[in-house]
């Protein structure tokens, strides 16, 4: 069984999309947002659990990190856990490979627009960097011995940062690469201090 924890702050165009598709493929969703965002109603439509962050602009401006342990928080005996982005469309996932004292990422596509979701993946370029055991999709065990309390970096500079720090947790020989691609909705790599990218259509 997986919990997945999504931070989503002025993201909720992108979760419309992808929240109904993740929700079906975990046992539990923690969404993350603040007070008023329209990420509340789509979390509540789709039967998912909302944390609201008193966190994430607490230094003012923008921390992943912060939000993101709100949600781990919020997660009691968890077992796998899935840090998954919002702007994230998951595969099947009802079979994967996983080890415990691992972390497992995946390789992604790119959608331009919401037409791509349903068509065939194959057929998206796929997101040419080397971040596949970065922030957009980490899936570990909560009894990993190599997380420390709180699990994500809360005093960095950028999400960016946050990603990596979490990431170089595990050597090299402890990261697992899926056997499933998932899906990258619009823009990459701009809104690691906020939203910037345009809306989601």
């Amino acid at each position: 069984m997986i919990s997945a924890v999504t931070v989503c702050v002025e993201y909720a165009d992108f979760l419309r999309h992808t929240l109904p598709r993740l929700r079906a493929q975990v046992s539990r969703v923690i969404i993350v947002t603040v007070a008023g965002d329209e990420s509340e109603d789509v979390a509540k439509d789709n039967d998912c659990e909302v944390v609201i962050s008193r966190r994430v602009y607490e230094n003012g401006r923008f921390c992943l990190g912060k939000a993101r342990n709100e949600g781990f928080e919020a997660l009691c005996n968890p077992g796998w856990v899935l840090s998954i982005d919002a702007d994230i469309v998951v595969p099947d996932m009802s079979s994967l490979p996983l080890e415990i004292g691992c972390l497992h990422g995946m390789q992604r596509r790119q959608a331009t627009n919401s037409q791509d979701i349903d068509g065939d993946w194959s057929s998206l370029p796929m997101v040419a960097d080397r971040r596949t055991h970065h922030g957009y999709f980490q899936l570990f065990h909560a009894a990993d011995k190599r997380l420390q309390v709180p699990w994500f970096p809360e005093n960095s500079k950028s999400s960016s940062h946050d990603d990596r720090t979490f990431r170089f947790r595990w050597p090299k020989s402890l990261l697992r690469v899926l056997p499933v691609e998932c899906l990258h909705l619009g823009q990459t790599h701009i809104d690691w201090l906020g939203r910037v990218s345009q809306e989601f259509k």
